[in-house]
C-alpha cells in the first residue's frame, strides 16, 4: 500500500456546510499516520462558484481531499 509519509496533503473546502470540518478532520487523521506529511487548506468563494485556484493546489499538493458535506 502506498504511503503518505512526507507528502503534502491539500484540502479544498467547497464552502458547503460542515465540509471544512469533515475534510479537515480526515486530513488531520491522515497526517497523524504519515510522518512528515503537511496539510494546506483552500476555500472556494462559494459552493456554486468555480475553484479558480486549481493550478495552485496542483502545484502545492501531492494528494488533495475535496467533497460535499451538508
Amino acid at each position: 500500500m502506498p504511503s503518505l509519509d512526507g507528502l503534502r496533503i491539500g484540502v479544498l473546502d467547497n464552502s458547503k456546510p460542515n465540509a471544512d470540518v469533515l475534510l479537515g478532520r480526515v486530513a488531520e487523521l491522515l497526517a497523524a499516520e504519515a510522518p512528515g506529511a503537511t496539510i494546506r487548506r483552500w476555500t472556494k468563494p462559494g459552493s456554486s462558484r468555480p475553484a479558480t485556484m486549481l493550478d495552485e493546489i496542483a502545484r502545492a499538493s501531492d494528494v488533495v481531499l475535496t467533497g460535499t458535506a451538508d
